[in-house]
């Protein structure tokens, strides 16, 4: 069993999975490394798989090869949909194509649903959970273009305990972007802690220090190539001097590294630096990738209209917010010498509506003082 989930924000899908395969015979589980499951074939099409794993992985380089051959992604359909029928109630899969717009289907059993809003194969009944906790994420303070989809992402993030989300699901958090501009795999620092958490008095010193040496709690780093398109991914614990390269196209099972556990931050950005070079050599092996570069974004102050629309909103919020002008910047500060806060906010961060940028961000701190005052 496995737990991979997608949902989809206008044009871009994010995919979010476990890498823990669950053996049947009885053997223990492999839960960490575990294997790859969202599978990016090409920039335009993503496949993930739940179920028996050397079949799935099997099945999607088949359809991979059928897409190469015709060009034709009802080809690769067809793929997917004949293994589903053979390994009834077996396999699965989600699908995510950039074809004329954006598609989530689900396939399985021999069926393909109509293009989704979000979906989940595996272990499904854990979707309401991951959904419920979407709702508990808290907005940062500045609004930005990809808010829902950092929400849908920390939630999935949360429903870990330790390195399981269930007893048949667990691992590495895996994430996928599937985006207009190429799908790539997602880079980010995350953590697992193998004792139970408690705060207060549960804390002691031992707990703290076996927390602090990485017996208990340790850090990890999945690394996401530079290419979009490519299905290579790297997952690398630090403290444990050991790395893995996903590569499930060429290779079922990843790439063990291995390197001496840094004793500095210096050390440890170096490991990181020479652990990424790595992922990005074997992406480019891969073939059929690419790198997209895009503009920076704009780094123009509001102008002296927006300027006097965004002051007349901070005079009329709950507490007192001041507004100041920097060289490349706006600073808010908002509050009373009881309760109070400051959010810098680039000119690069304002986007195409600055006054909705500056004024949602003051709405938000004046929600957080509130909220701070009333405790």
């Amino acid at each position: 069993m496995t737990f991979v989930a997608a949902k989809r924000f206008g044009e871009r899908v994010l995919i979010a999975s476990d890498t823990m395969i669950s053996d049947l015979t009885g053997m223990p589980h492999d839960v960490i490394p575990g294997r790859l499951k969202v599978i990016t074939i090409c920039p335009t099409i993503t496949v993930a798989y739940a179920g028996l794993p050397d079949q799935g992985i099997d099945a999607i380089k088949a359809a991979r090869l059928r897409w190469i051959e015709t060009g034709k992604v009802s080809e690769l359909e067809t793929v997917l949909v004949g293994e589903t029928q053979e390994y009834f109630g077996k396999l699965e899969f989600l699908l995510v194509v950039h074809q004329d717009g954006v598609s989530l289907k689900r396939i399985w059993d021999g069926r393909v649903s109509a293009s989704l809003d979000q979906a989940c194969i595996g272990q499904r009944d854990l979707l309401s959970a991951l959904l419920a906790l979407v709702g508990e994420v808290p907005h940062g303070m500045v609004p930005h273009e990809f808010e829902e989809e950092s929400q849908f992402s920390s939630a999935f993030d949360r429903l870990f305990s330790g390195i399981y989300i269930s007893e048949s699901a667990g691992g590495f958090g895996i994430k996928a972007t599937c985006s207009p501009y190429g799908h790539y795999m997602s880079g980010f620092v995350g953590s697992m802690a193998w004792d139970t958490v408690f705060s207060g008095q549960n804390d002691t010193e031992q707990k703290l220090a076996d927390r602090r040496s990485g017996m208990t709690q340790w850090a990890y780093n999945i690394s996401g190539p530079k290419l979009r398109g490519v299905a290579v991914v790297g997952a690398v614990i630090l403290d444990a001097g050991v790395g893995f390269i996903y590569d499930p196209i060429h290779q079922n099972g990843p790439i063990l590294e291995r390197f001496m556990p840094p004793k500095s931050q210096d050390e440890a950005r170096s490991a990181l630096n020479v652990f990424q070079k790595r992922v990005n050599h074997i992406a480019e092996r891969f073939g059929g990738g690419i790198e997209v570069q895009f503009p920076p974004p704009s780094s123009n102050p509001p102008s002296e209209h927006e300027l006097s629309l965004i002051m007349r909103h901070a005079s009329s919020t709950l507490f007192p917010t001041e507004i100041t002008m920097l060289e490349d910047a706006v600073w808010i500060r908002c509050g009373t010498d009881v309760a109070s806060q400051g959010v810098r906010v680039g000119f690069n961060m304002l986007g195409e509506n600055p006054v909705s940028t500056l004024t949602t961000t003051i709405d938000r701190m004046n929600e957080a003082i509130q909220k701070r005052v009333r405790r």
